[in-house]
Order: C-alpha cells, then sequence, then structure tokens
C-alpha cells in the first residue's frame, strides 16, 4: 500500500521533517518537489544527498519549491520505484497541471512486472494525487490513451523503432546520405516504410526531438512536416509542451515551399 505525505521544502534547507520521514520509513522513494506551478520528480533512497544535491542546482533555487511530496511504502524496491518515477514524469507532462522541469522524458531501463505494479497501485496513486490537486485527469489511463501521450516524445519506443532511430542517427552522423558529385541532389533521403499503425509518426517525433537537442543538428534549421491537419496540430500541441521545443516548428508542406 502506497502513502503520500507532504512536507514544507524551501531550495533544500526544511527538509528535516521529510528525512525524519525516511529514516522512520527506509528505503525507496519517489518524490515530487513543487511550487503550484512548476514540478520536478525524483526517485531516491538518500534524501539527504537529493537535498543538498537540489539545494545547490541555480535552477532548482529559482523555482522556489514550496512543497515536497513523498510517496513509499512496503516492498517499494529500486524497480517499482524508478517505474512509478518514469511514468509520473511522461503522465505529469501531459496532465499540464504543472511544468515538469526534468529534462529527461521519463524513461529508465528497469525490470519489474509492468502489468501487475499498475494495476495493483499506480491507478490508486493517480487517485490521491487527483484529490491532492497535482493531477487533474481523472484517471492515469486517460491520460495514456490520449493523443498528446502517444506522440509524446519520449525513449519509450518499441525495439523495432529504436532500432530504426539508430540507424537513421548512424546515416545521419556517417554522411552516408550526402549524394554524390554526379547528383543533381545534394541529400540522399531516408524512407521509413510501415503499415498503419506501426508508429511510424512516434518514430519521426523522436527523431526530431533527437535532431533539434543534440549537436551539430540542433544549430541547423529543422522542422517537422506533416501534410495532414489533425496529426499536424497534434505535434505543434506535443512541441508547445516539450522542453526545448516550439509549436511553430510543425509545420505544412507548403510552408516549407
Amino acid at each position: 500500500m502506497l502513502t503520500i505525505k507532504t512536507y514544507t521544502y524551501e531550495n533544500g534547507t526544511t527538509l528535516k521533517a521529510a528525512e525524519s520521514h525516511l529514516l522512520e520509513n527506509p528505503g525507496n522513494c519517489v518524490y515530487i518537489l513543487e511550487n503550484g506551478k512548476q514540478a520536478y520528480i525524483g526517485q531516491t533512497v538518500h534524501v539527504d544527498i537529493r537535498e543538498y544535491q537540489h539545494g545547490k542546482d541555480k535552477e532548482k533555487i529559482k523555482c522556489n519549491f514550496k512543497r515536497i511530496h513523498i510517496i513509499d511504502g512496503e516492498n517499494f524496491d529500486a524497480s517499482p520505484a524508478v517505474h512509478f518515477e518514469s511514468l509520473l514524469i511522461s503522465l505529469f507532462k501531459v496532465d499540464c497541471t504543472f511544468e515538469v522541469l526534468n529534462g529527461n522524458e521519463g524513461y529508465k531501463e528497469y525490470l519489474y512486472d509492468r502489468e501487475l505494479i499498475f494495476d495493483l497501485e499506480f491507478d490508486k496513486l493517480w487517485t490521491k494525487l487527483r484529490e491532492m490537486g497535482l493531477v487533474k485527469t481523472k484517471t492515469a489511463g486517460e491520460v495514456m490513451n490520449s493523443v498528446l501521450y502517444k506522440y509524446f516524445p519520449r525513449a519509450e519506443l518499441t525495439k523495432k523503432q529504436r532500432d530504426a532511430l539508430e540507424n537513421i542517427i548512424k546515416a545521419l552522423d556517417s554522411g552516408e546520405l550526402t549524394a554524390p558529385r554526379s547528383s543533381p541532389y545534394k541529400n540522399r533521403p531516408v524512407v521509413v516504410e510501415g503499415d498503419a499503425g506501426t508508429g511510424k509518426t512516434v518514430l519521426a517525433m523522436a527523431l526530431f526531438q533527437y535532431l533539434m537537442t543534440h549537436e551539430p543538428y540542433r544549430s541547423k534549421k529543422i522542422r517537422y512536416v506533416a501534410a495532414h491537419t489533425p496529426i499536424r496540430e497534434v505535434a505543434k500541441k506535443v512541441f508547445l509542451d516539450t522542453k526545448g521545443l516550439l509549436g511553430k516548428y510543425a509545420v505544412s508542406p507548403a510552408e516549407v515551399t
């Protein structure tokens, strides 16, 4: 059974009550730092070390966090704790109650029975978070079934999608896409083929985010081009809610020409 305890927090200097809580309940925990508008989600077994680190982080000091919500419980070992942290980061970003400050996109490698942990505990946890005003969507399932969540750029890709992404990046990095001098074109295209529902758009979103956030590509003029208006509008919404991206990056073919 998971519990959520809330304590006062001011730039890493008033976490003694939280430390006492964890001394009485040793083990892994997930925590949410928030100031009413912004939130940072983490997972730790050493809250004093994390307190010190956050207290030295200039960006987090600027946020002036007011509260810390600690989530823990019996048998909450590293695997489910990391899993919950991952899910909460992804779902909070799509729920949009807070601006989520985590730099990663809510995915880490972990070993745990996802279906079991979600069915038994995560829905209950989400209900508690909603009652506390930390999320606004009625259920976690509604977030996961939303179009925005489906296309939100996270590292949570299928193996085929990951392989395709890695192959495209390798081709870009190697210069393989530069057309030969005899060609009338400057570059060679990469074509990704797949039936409807195989995740081509998800792959495109992940590739776009990679290019926009990694050298030497982020300094280039890059756009996500979609002829289908609904997909383009979803992309704009995704980019607006993704750190470092803007809605203007999603354009129509006519805008490109």
